[in-house]
């Protein structure tokens, strides 16, 4: 199970908002949309790595810092600024937008990174202020990796 592995007592973050990111799909746009669940292996994603001679990808949001959530406007500032430092920092990205089926809270718009190490992406969501984030190696398996 997507739950194998977690030690929920480990993490400051709630049970539910873990399980929450656990059920969220991830989804990515650009010219060949795919979705990303955690834990289950995706070809589109590994295609996607591919086409971008990537090692790894990360699925990072500036949205909601600390699982907190901020205002539409508040929220499309944090996402421009993250864009701006990818693009400082010369990385390939595609925009996705991460939504839980279910739960009714609002779809967070996210980019799905390629070439960020799984360290960088920490160092990266926990500037963001972010409880967790989404990695993937050459494999295109999604892993949730939880900050806190």
């Amino acid at each position: 199970s997507v739950l194998e592995g977690f030690v929920f007592s480990e993490s400051l973050i709630d049970r539910d908002t873990i399980l929450a990111f656990l059920e969220t799909e991830y989804h990515v746009f650009g010219d060949f949309p795919f979705t990303l669940r955690i834990g289950e292996q995706s070809s589109s994603l590994a295609a996607a790595c591919k086409r971008h001679r990537a090692e790894s990808s990360a699925y990072v949001t500036a949205c909601n810092p600390k699982s907190k959530p901020l205002d539409n406007s508040a929220n499309a500032e944090r996402h421009a600024s993250l864009r701006q430092e990818l693009i400082k920092r010369d990385l390939a990205f595609i925009e996705g937008v991460g939504k839980h089926p279910s739960n009714g809270w609002p779809g967070e718009p996210s980019f799905l990174i390629f070439s960020l190490d799984k360290e960088d992406a920490r160092e990266l969501s926990i500037e963001l202020q972010q409880d967790a984030f989404v990695w993937a190696g050459p494999d295109g398996l999604p892993q949730l990796i939880l900050l806190r």
